[in-house]
C-alpha cells in the first residue's frame, strides 16, 4: 500500500483531537511496519478510543492500518517536522 502526503494530511485534519501527527514506516524483516508519532491537541481520556477512532481514519482515509499508535506530549515533534518519514533503507 502506498499514501499520499495530501492523504496523511487529509486524516490528520478529520481528527480534531491531533495537534501533530508523523507517519513512520520501517521494515521488519521483509514486511513494511506503520507507526503514527501523534501529538494531541488535548489531553486523551480514552486512549483505547482515540485509537480505534485514528485507525478508522486512517482506513477510511488511505486505506491503511497503522501498527503502532505512539501518543506523544505536545511538544515532541519539531515545528519543521516532515508528515512521512521512511526508515526501510
Amino acid at each position: 500500500m502506498f499514501a499520499h502526503k495530501r492523504e496523511l494530511e487529509e486524516a490528520i485534519a478529520k481528527m480534531k483531537e491531533i495537534s501533530k501527527a508523523q507517519m513512520m514506516i520501517t521494515l521488519s524483516g521483509h514486511i513494511d511496519f506503520v507507526t503514527w508519532i501523534v501529538e494531541p491537541a488535548a489531553q486523551i481520556t480514552e486512549q483505547q478510543a482515540f485509537q480505534q477512532s485514528f485507525t478508522k481514519t486512517c482506513q477510511q482515509v488511505f486505506k491503511l492500518k497503522p501498527d503502532v499508535i505512539e501518543i506523544v506530549p505536545k511538544g515532541t515533534l519539531p515545528e519543521d517536522y516532515e508528515i512521512f518519514v521512511d526508515k526501510r533503507w
